[in-house]
């Protein structure tokens, strides 16, 4: 495997991993919301046996959410010597291809580059799409927010791209989708 595959393979897996967290995130909020609403129906006795099962899915949930932000705050990005001996010849930088989507930013680095690595200290705020749900008035927001940040991205596979889609949408929007086959 080349650096640049490596390279290309960790920011994909990172890409992964961030999704799962805010997808897992969401989900977590959800269920918060859904326990309170089954908790007010449920008897005495019910409602002290679902309190505990719900406070051990509850510390298994945080503990995986802390986990992977951990592995996301390890995350180690490449560092490019900016010194004029690890400069990029002219028809070198003419021949690199071109991602528009700024996570590839890695993705054809010069081999005449020396290359160390140093642990990120960055801390970018998490971006939030938010779910389209059949209000034309927010679609145009949703498919800017969708494009940039999933569909441009060309380490997805159309697969992954389907199901980051479909986990997007709700209702009819859903629906419609669900019974495309990819």
């Amino acid at each position: 495997m080349s650096m640049n595959d490596a390279i290309a393979f960790d920011t994909a897996d990172r890409q992964r991993r961030d999704f799962t967290i805010i997808r897992l995130s969401e989900k977590f909020k959800e269920l918060q919301i859904l326990d309170d609403k089954i908790h007010a129906l449920l008897s005495d006795d019910e409602f002290e046996l679902d309190i505990i099962e719900c406070a051990d899915y509850e510390n298994k949930t945080k503990l995986t959410i802390f986990k992977a932000r951990k592995a996301l705050e390890n995350f180690k990005v490449p560092y490019i010597d900016p010194t004029p001996d690890a400069a990029i010849a002219p028809n070198e930088a003419m021949n690199t291809s071109y991602f528009p989507f700024p996570s590839s930013y890695a993705g054809d680095i010069s081999p005449n580059a020396p290359m160390s690595y140093i642990q990120s200290t960055i801390k970018l705020p998490t971006m939030k799409i938010e779910p389209f749900d059949s209000d034309i008035e927010k679609f145009h927001m949703f498919f800017e927010q969708f494009s940039s940040a999933v569909d441009l991205n060309q380490q997805l596979s159309t697969i992954d791209n389907h199901v980051c889609l479909r986990g997007y949408l709700k209702d009819e929007p859903a629906r419609f989708v669900d019974g495309m086959v990819v």
